[in-house]
């Protein structure tokens, strides 16, 4: 686990997806349609392998920040990560 990651502190983590090397963007979406293209049984477009990659990169920021807004109250996280009222049990 990341230092300070249990403490609410912001954990040193360099996003993949919007990093400035082509290379390693290439790379990415070349993994991402490796993972992802036998399970859906045909060929990814990289637009398409960027979505996915966009999609899980944002569902775990979602997740980052509802675990440091349960760890401390006062944290005042990003309005666009609050759960929608529908989703309360």
């Amino acid at each position: 686990m990341a230092p300070g990651a249990r403490s609410g502190e912001q954990p040193p983590v360099e996003s993949l997806v919007d990093a400035p090397s082509n290379s390693l963007n290439h790379r990415l979406l070349q993994k991402t349609r490796g993972v992802w293209q036998p399970r859906i049984g045909r060929s990814l477009s990289s637009d398409e392998a960027q979505q996915i990659v966009s999609n899980i990169a944002g569902f775990f920021t979602i997740l980052a920040e509802w675990e440091r807004a349960e760890a401390d109250p006062t944290y005042d996280r990003p309005s666009d990560t609050v759960p929608n009222e529908r989703w309360k049990g």
